[in-house]
């Protein structure tokens, strides 16, 4: 028998079997660079070992981390997963969701009952301060604990296009990621009715390239009319910088409402759950049906402990801006700020006609923007 860390090699080893115990733990699950080190170590580490018989012991603490990765992505097929808590029973659905039946009956009676049970999560909760959802990872596998989710599947509704009856103003939000490790750039359209209900028409989070995302912006632009493109500042050499876009109004003659924003909070996290937790808490959120049981989905029932929250990044974007401009805003004080930080980089090379853009109340109405004229002089 020999112990070794997922470190060291394996590489022309012969084993009869190999057992590898809390790889991942409390402390380092809600890291996810530590995660995704994990997976690399074992990526490269599974073709060297010569032997079937592999097994796996530990806690799940989060969809996205060493076990869900696992299970769901390199070996779905050639793996027999056993699931137990502490009480009552769990088994897999057929979307890899772990599926718990709390029928009171305790896997190891002659150690554990109600009393000791409760007598341990007040321990860990109250003395240890641990998080409750460490508890119930621990001892009820249960990576969606009711108490730590932010949105419950419950909240959502859904729609189909043609149903929306009253017309709509629209808002655009991009999360201008840095493209590395865990954060990807997204981007989300929103539109408000009247009566400001809001209504989630796109969220998406599958731009390869810097290049995808400005065209996938733009374009938006072209669809829906949007009164504002709310943009988060980013650092130069992320995706979708200010350079970037403000460089593409000239090159494609479109002047979107651009907003450089920041959300002015702690983190990412508190900017999601302070601006769209309340409006879905209310009922004032309907998404489209082309979203259903997709990205988004999925980011919203795992917040704050999925993979990714990047969709939901740009929808907060999009949602703040709308809620705060309102349903009748059009404005093109965005569009005026661009062609004005355009016109001074180009050193007035570029020169625009004084025409005012005619903005309509309602991107419905037959009133049509004018095209802005501009002449390379």
């Amino acid at each position: 028998m020999e112990v070794r860390t997922m470190k060291q090699g394996h590489a022309g080893r012969h084993v009869t079997e190999i057992s590898m115990d809390d790889i991942v733990n409390e402390d380092n699950y809600s890291s996810r660079g530590e995660q995704q080190r994990l997976k690399d170590r074992l990526e490269l580490m599974w073709p060297t070992i010569d032997t079937d018989r592999v097994f796996m012991y530990g806690t799940r603490y989060a969809d996205y981390d060493f076990w869900g990765h696992v299970i769901e992505q390199l070996w779905p097929e050639d793996l027999e997963v056993h699931i137990q808590p502490v009480r009552g029973t769990a088994v897999l659905d057929a979307d890899g969701e772990v599926v718990l039946t709390d029928t009171g009956v305790y896997a190891h009676p002659e150690e554990w009952d109600d009393e000791r049970l409760a007598a341990t999560e007040r321990k860990m909760v109250r003395k240890d301060n641990k998080d409750p959802y460490v508890f119930m990872c621990q001892y009820f596998l249960d990576t969606k604990h009711r108490i730590d989710q932010h949105f419950k599947k419950e909240w959502l509704r859904w729609i189909m296009k043609s149903e929306i009856e009253k017309p709509l103003t629209y808002y655009i939000g991009v999360d201008s990621a840095s493209g590395k490790g865990t954060s990807f750039p997204a981007m989300a359209v929103v539109g408000l009715d009247e009566d400001r209900h809001v209504y989630i028409m796109e969220a998406r989070s599958d731009f390869e390239t810097e290049a995808d995302l400005v065209d996938a912006v733009f374009e938006a632009n072209l669809i829906y009319k949007p009164a504002c493109v709310a943009v988060e500042r980013y650092a130069q050499g992320g995706y979708a910088t200010q350079t970037t876009l403000e460089d593409q109004c000239v090159a494609r003659g479109q002047w979107p409402p651009f907003e450089w924003v920041t959300h002015g909070l702690s983190d990412k996290e508190a900017h999601i759950r302070e601006t769209l937790r309340p409006q879905y808490l209310w009922g004032n959120i309907t998404h489209l049906m082309d979203l259903k049981d997709g990205t988004f989905e999925n980011e919203l029932t795992d917040f704050p402990r999925g993979a990714h929250e990047d969709t939901l990044d740009a929808t907060a974007y999009a949602v703040q801006w709308g809620l705060k401009l309102g349903p009748y805003h059009r404005s093109d004080a965005g569009e005026r700020k661009t062609k004005t930080l355009m016109r001074r980089r180009a050193n007035d090379k570029i020169a625009f006609s004084e025409e005012t853009l005619a903005i309509p109340l309602h991107p419905d109405d037959e009133h049509e923007r004018e095209e802005v004229s501009y002449a390379v002089v």
